[in-house]
């Protein structure tokens, strides 16, 4: 099954350099469709800096980018044209499997929950309870194991339920 994976050109620490290096390596490792989304004349410079043939990717140009310290939800809301709303959008709409960036994690969070919907985004209600829970168990019994262990069971609770749920069927359109 062949699958195009969406990949954050422009987010991250180090982008678009590393990002995109990885993106080349997804492309060779994994034999599915890798679709570049970033600022295009960034895309191309680091394809000829890396000697490396576009023809092989999709390119989306998404010309707005959100930088590391922005808030996230007000950076999405504001800047619409950015590589993580145009790959959350694209993945909303079906036109990629999946959609990977390294950027403001507060950002791909908000747009996540804004544009996927509150499902698709309900783990960050673990993220966030998370270390008050275990915090709470270390309080109380003096060791982080309980913690661990109501982990490893809910994490086998969601993996036995995602068993039984069937795939989305994909619309021609």
């Amino acid at each position: 099954m062949s699958y195009k994976i969406g990949i954050d050109i422009s987010g991250g620490d180090f982008a678009p350099h590393e990002s995109f290096k990885g993106a080349v390596l997804a492309n060779k490792e994994l034999a599915q469709k890798i679709v570049l989304i970033g600022i295009e004349e960034e895309i191309e410079r680091e394809a000829e800096k890396e000697k490396i043939d576009l023809e092989n990717f999709e390119v989306i140009d998404a010309p707005e980018k959100i930088s590391m310290d922005e808030v996230g939800a007000m950076s999405i809301r504001r800047k619409r044209k950015s590589s993580i709303a145009i790959g959350l959008n694209l993945l909303k709409e079906r036109k990629i499997d999946a959609f990977v960036s390294c950027g403001n994690t507060a950002a791909v969070v908000s747009a996540a929950s804004l544009i996927l919907g509150v499902i698709a985004s309900s783990q960050t209600m673990g993220v966030a309870t998370g270390p008050f829970v275990a915090g709470y168990i270390f309080d109380v019994r003096s060791s982080y194991q309980p913690a661990f262990l109501i982990t490893v069971m809910v994490s086998f609770a969601g993996l036995m339920l995602s068993a039984t749920l069937r795939p989305v069927k994909k619309h021609n359109s």
